[in-house]
């Protein structure tokens, strides 16, 4: 009787720690992941995030846990929130972080200095972005400095409509003119792009004589970097 009762006991405290798990993790085969996605994201990151979330069914985890999870594997991923339904299924939403400008046509930079895939987000939310060439001697890594980054939240759009602007550092930054390619602007990252600048570079501009401008070898360079004066200079080289 007394081997009955300890047997009981036993039987009784293993049902009781399966309700126990059951009630903290749920059971698994209800389980399904909804996700939601921001419409800025590529389709084929909202596939992955499908994908993703038919994985993580099979997978018992908390809500912050899962939240560390998504934003680990999708860093484009800023802000995910998850909404527990009373049929045991859980609701994920999240927005990306939003970019601030294209970096050598691959990369996408946020406020904080880090570089995301450009496949990650649409074309329709990516293609407004300021863009930048970033020269650097590692062309298998891309190193964001913090003046760069001060560089492209100071300018205004119209630089870049206007410019092909690349950074070599941040005394060195050059800015090509789209509409009359052999005209580079010499800059730093201290230039201030006031009208009156402008207003001297196009003087500058119709200075030069269509004899010189002819000369297809020739950059003609605006260097704005010294103060009080600017220096044209004309240098061999191909045009951007």
């Amino acid at each position: 009787m007394r081997g009955l009762i300890t047997i009981c006991i036993i039987l009784i405290g293993t049902v009781a720690t399966i309700i126990h798990i059951k009630h903290i993790y749920g059971s698994q085969a209800a389980r399904t992941i909804l996700f939601k996605s921001h419409r800025s994201f590529s389709q084929t990151a909202q596939n992955s995030m499908n994908l993703f979330a038919k994985e993580q069914e099979k997978i018992t985890t908390s809500s912050a846990l899962l939240s560390d999870i998504i934003k680990d594997t999708f860093p484009a991923v800023k802000k995910v929130c998850i909404h527990a339904k009373t049929d045991g299924h859980i609701k994920v939403s999240f927005t990306p972080h939003t970019p601030v400008a294209l970096i050598n046509e691959k990369h996408l930079l946020i406020k904080s200095g880090a570089l995301l895939n450009k496949n990650d987000l649409s074309d329709d939310f990516v293609n407004h972005l300021p863009s930048v060439t970033v020269v650097q001697k590692d062309t298998n890594t891309i190193t964001i400095c913090p003046s760069l980054c001060r560089f492209i939240n100071r300018s205004d759009n119209s630089l870049y409509r206007n410019y092909t602007v690349t950074w070599f550092d941040k005394t060195h930054i050059e800015l090509r003119d789209k509409q009359e390619k052999q005209f580079v602007l010499l800059a730093s990252d201290q230039t201030v792009f006031s009208e009156s600048l402008f207003s001297h570079y196009t003087q500058l501009k119709q200075g030069v004589t269509s004899v010189a401008r002819a000369q297809k070898t020739k950059n003609w360079y605006v260097d704005v970097r010294f103060k009080d004066q600017i220096v044209l200079f004309a240098q061999k080289g191909e045009r951007g």
